[in-house]
């Protein structure tokens, strides 16, 4: 699995909601087609994951990529052909959930069954 972003502007992409303008209805835990939020246990309101936004503003990597034993997780920027992420959607067949949603997610999976999608 992997995300991209812009070399240049790693947080360009991503999508953040302001914890002030939550008001904790849940709603959008519920209509999440991904079933990727989730209701944070302090501040009671729905989150999803960020990416280690506060990690990638220093030009560092999410931890999840970091400690991933087995490398199964990529992040760059998917236009630099040079960089691992590059290689790595050269050599593989790449796929997003739910495509016929045309949400144009960011995450991407390689070599997905079809059952995933």
């Amino acid at each position: 699995m992997w995300v991209t972003h812009d070399a240049h502007n790693p947080l360009q992409r991503l999508i953040y909601h302001s914890v002030l303008l939550r008001i904790g209805c849940r709603y959008c835990i519920q209509a999440c087609p991904y079933g990727a939020r989730y209701l944070h246990p302090e501040t009671r309101v729905a989150d999803k994951c960020t990416f280690c936004y506060h990690r990638l503003v220093k030009g560092l990597l999410p931890v999840c990529v970091e400690v991933c034993p087995k490398q199964a997780r990529v992040f760059g920027d998917m236009k630099s052909i040079a960089s691992p992420l590059g290689r790595f959607t050269r050599m593989n067949k790449i796929h997003v959930l739910k495509p016929s949603l045309s949400t144009d997610p960011k995450v991407y999976y390689a070599n997905l069954d079809g059952e995933v999608n």
